[in-house]
């Protein structure tokens, strides 16, 4: 479920680790390269992103307070 929730993250990543500095490479090397992409979209999910969502639900939940609108409308 960490790897659904991480796949825009993975979108975003495999450019740059799929991209033409690696496909030269062999395919166990590739393979491993997909594999520490994956693990570093999850933890950079739950470390940076998660924060981030929080931290920005909460500035828009007072932002529409102090307009008056009520919390998640």
């Amino acid at each position: 479920s960490q790897v659904g929730r991480a796949t825009y993250s993975i979108y975003l990543w495999q450019q740059i680790f799929t991209g033409p500095l690696f496909q030269a490479t062999s395919p166990a090397l590739e393979a491993f390269d997909l594999a520490v992409m994956t693990a570093a979209c999850v933890i950079l999910y739950r470390l940076l992103e998660r924060p981030l969502i929080r931290k920005s639900r909460t500035w828009s939940d007072a932002l529409a307070s102090s307009r008056g609108i009520p919390s998640g409308a």
